[in-house]
């Protein structure tokens, strides 16, 4: 029974008891004698008294308990505040031992969770919700990738519909597991409804080009005869001009199937247009596959439009020197590469394809541990 009630209730009494004194005959009376004063009280009055003083002592009580709870409370926050902070300084290995023996208050649990989140803890996945949504995303996340990984297609599939239509705005939290659901259910042939255009989703076009791109080129795998294969990534690389994965997939399709009828200039083309939208060293091999006398460059007009030092950009140059055997030209190179590229990438690469190359690298005693 709540203060409230508790309260009604004496008064209720303690009116009851003053109407029985007021209007109905005593049930006896009590006297006290006082310093030679006698004092007489009817029984309704006394027990009308005793609820009163009862009555005042719990109210007491009540606002005592209320002002100490207050400062306990005040304590608590202090408490956590601090254990928060220290927290947040402590390394991955003390805080994964400390986040759960910390005393933390209810009010900054969502701290702590988030504090959890943003140190990837391997149990973040079970983590109960919190109503901030945010925050409850990237929980929904690491269940969804949980899901994924396990192969569980139902609820995968179920989460995904879930946040798609109660977590709209912050969708690009998990777009890239919104593209897996997709696929597992397009190959599964379960329904999965997401239009990523809409506004309302907040994801870039880019993504929702590719979230569709991913979506449709499923469809090759039904096409049996090769030519109609070609024909469908034609049309695949037209409809989806703006990523780099439709210009990929016709290219890695005419190497495997050794199209060799296929127009180089197309094909240079492709290797351009991918490599503007995502300079990626590994397209000069499909370049090199053409064994062109000129490769190198046709190499510099494909990759001209991207900023000189762009590290990829370096690496498609470079290996289409060496391959030409352009020695000048890859020293060149390899001096700019060697200011921004961690060395031992560099002594793997040439250790593996050009040995002889190394000794351009200017090695240190480290350097020559590492081969």
């Amino acid at each position: 029974m709540n203060f409230l009630k508790k309260t009604i209730l004496f008064a209720v009494f303690i009116t009851g008891f003053i109407l029985l004194h007021s209007y109905f005959k005593e049930l006896g009376i009590i006297e006290l004698t006082v310093m030679n004063h006698r004092i007489s009280v009817g029984l309704y009055a006394t027990f009308a008294f005793l609820i009163f003083i009862f009555l005042i002592l719990y109210i007491l009580k009540y606002f005592l308990s209320l002002i100490s709870k207050f400062f306990s409370k005040e304590n608590n926050l202090v408490e956590s505040v601090q254990n928060i902070a220290e927290l947040i300084l402590q390394n991955d290995k003390d805080f994964m031992q400390n986040i759960n023996k910390f005393y933390i208050s209810e009010e900054l649990e969502i701290i702590k969770k988030a504090l959890m989140l943003q140190r990837d803890c391997c149990s973040c996945k079970d983590l109960d919700l919190t109503g901030f949504k945010i925050l409850d995303t990237r929980i929904l996340k690491l269940k969804l990738n949980d899901f994924l990984e396990k192969n569980d297609i139902v609820r995968a599939i179920s989460l995904g519909q879930k946040l798609i239509s109660k977590h709209a705005k912050y969708l690009p939290i998990v777009q890239n597991e919104l593209i897996k659901v997709a696929t597992i259910a397009r190959k599964n042939n379960i329904k999965f409804i997401f239009n990523p255009r809409k506004f309302k989703y907040n994801l870039s076009k880019n993504f929702a080009d590719k979230y569709l791109f991913d979506i449709e080129i499923l469809s090759l795998e039904n096409i049996k005869e090769k030519n109609l294969k070609l024909k469908f990534l034609e049309k695949i690389v037209k409809k989806f001009n703006e990523i780099n994965d439709s210009y990929d997939a016709i290219l890695k399709f005419i190497k495997e199937n050794n199209i060799n009828e296929y127009d180089e200039k197309y094909i240079i083309k492709f290797i351009k247009n991918s490599f503007e939208i995502l300079p990626n060293r590994n397209l000069i091999y499909y370049l090199l596959d053409l064994n062109k006398a000129n490769q190198f460059e046709i190499a510099q007009e494909i990759t001209a439009n991207i900023s000189n030092d762009n590290i990829e950009k370096l690496w498609f140059l470079l290996i289409v020197a060496l391959s030409a055997g352009f020695c000048l030209k890859c020293q060149e190179i390899i001096e700019k590469l060697n200011k921004i590229v961690d060395k031992k990438e560099l002594l793997e690469f040439f250790y593996k394809s050009k040995p002889e190359y190394i000794i351009n690298l200017k090695l240190t005693e480290n350097d020559n541990k590492i081969l």
